[in-house]
């Protein structure tokens, strides 16, 4: 928001935070990349590490195998801190998923 408490500064975060999936789901993101610092999206226990350059939108895909929780964050050092969630992966037999 111009005028913000943010404005001029630069944030780093996920939005959003959490994610939430059922076992079995294919999940298809879109990372926009506004500022001038490259990240990345990595989700290790999913085995995924993929760079997210500056001032792009890197798309990624998630396939969620089985019920979890799961941390992702972005590896560059001075960003992990603020730029990590969870993706929480329910299984398909809970009713949250239709069952």
């Amino acid at each position: 928001k111009k005028g913000g408490l943010n404005d001029g500064n630069e944030v780093f975060a996920w939005q959003p935070q959490s994610m939430y999936a059922c076992a079995g789901d294919t999940i298809k993101i879109a990372i926009g990349n506004p500022g001038p610092d490259d990240h990345t999206f990595t989700l290790p226990d999913l085995s995924i590490n993929t760079p997210v350059p500056t001032f792009k939108v890197t798309n990624v895909t998630i396939k969620t195998t089985k019920p979890g929780l799961y941390e992702y964050y972005c590896t560059v050092a001075a960003h992990t801190k603020y730029m990590h969630g969870e993706l929480v992966v329910f299984d398909d037999s809970d009713p949250v998923c239709g069952a």
